[in-house]
């Protein structure tokens, strides 16, 4: 296991910047799914979007990626206020658990997922000021950051739990179904 994100004091510059690359970024994966690449060539392709769109290098990048999306994962998708990682995976439990329009091989694997995330939470947030910031791109992070399972294992997510809660984050309620990885299976 690796050890966890280290967190930092995120800047609106930083998550603009995040945002302005991530369909970049998304591109890159694309096409390394499709048709394997030398190392070295993707390497030096993430590195390039990362110094165009204003970070010093792709390491910042994904350490300013892992800092929004151990905030993130502390969010209720329902109402955009951050209540901590293990609040919101016990509330996704309990909604997946209630979901009677689920199909039964999902539910189970949806519930397994959580519990596994569960298990492992995100971290306490230690900059309090990254909560705020986050709060006002939520919207524009959370569609960006939880809508391809791509850019959970290019980013090099730097712990198991900041996997886990991603993946657990990217479960959204819309009215009584959800959006997931796991529900488009």
């Amino acid at each position: 296991m690796t050890s966890p994100a280290k967190q930092m004091a995120l800047a609106k510059k930083q998550i603009e910047g995040v945002l302005t690359a991530q369909k970049e970024m998304d591109e890159i994966n694309e096409k390394l799914s499709e048709k394997a690449r030398p190392y070295l060539i993707v390497a030096e392709q993430l590195e390039s979007v990362a110094k165009k769109n204003g970070f010093a290098s792709y390491d910042e990048y994904t350490d300013v990626v892992d800092n929004i999306s151990i905030v993130l994962a502390g969010f209720d998708p329902v109402t955009k206020t951050n209540i901590g990682s293990e609040v919101v995976i016990r509330a996704q439990i309990a909604r997946v658990q209630a979901d009677k329009n689920m199909p039964a091989e999902n539910k189970t694997e949806a519930l397994a997922e959580l519990n596994n995330a569960l298990k492992s939470p995100a971290p306490p947030v230690e900059n309090r000021g990254n909560i705020d910031l986050v709060a006002t791109y939520y919207d524009k992070l959370a569609d960006t950051m939880g809508s391809a399972s791509s850019r959970l294992t290019t980013r090099h997510i730097v712990s198991d739990h900041s996997s886990n809660v991603c993946r657990a984050h990217n479960l959204k309620v819309t009215g009584s179904s959800y959006d997931s990885e796991l529900a488009r299976r």
